[in-house]
């Protein structure tokens, strides 16, 4: 379940509040819809095919467009996957569009910093 245009829940195309809907199978909630993430990549067609294969973000580019993952409320379901992806300026504000604050954790007895 997620909120967009035609997922079928009582919210369909519209703002929810946080945890409206169960959380995924490793406890996380509002994954997809709500608002689509921005990410720190730069866009760039076909970008799979050149992506670094260690995860790291694509090279900063001046003034360019970035990625927006994943489908906000205000999309149909087919786009309510991380795969999903789009590309808007940094500048945008609206309500279809935001970002997550994620951490690093790291197992009792280990290094933070490695």
């Amino acid at each position: 379940m997620a909120n967009c245009d035609g997922c079928g829940s009582q919210w369909d195309k519209k703002t929810v509040p946080v945890g409206s809907f169960k959380p995924n199978d490793f406890g996380l909630y509002d994954m997809h819809g709500k608002v689509s993430e921005w990410v720190q990549d730069c866009y760039v067609e076909k970008a799979y095919a050149t992506s670094a294969t260690d995860g790291s973000a694509a090279p900063d580019i001046r003034n360019c467009s970035r990625v927006r993952r994943g489908g906000s409320w205000n999309d149909y379901p087919w786009n309510m996957r991380a795969a999903y992806r789009g590309a808007g300026d940094p500048g945008d504000r609206d309500s279809i569009n935001g970002f997550r604050v994620a951490r690093v954790l790291h197992a009792a007895g280990t290094n933070p910093r490695h």
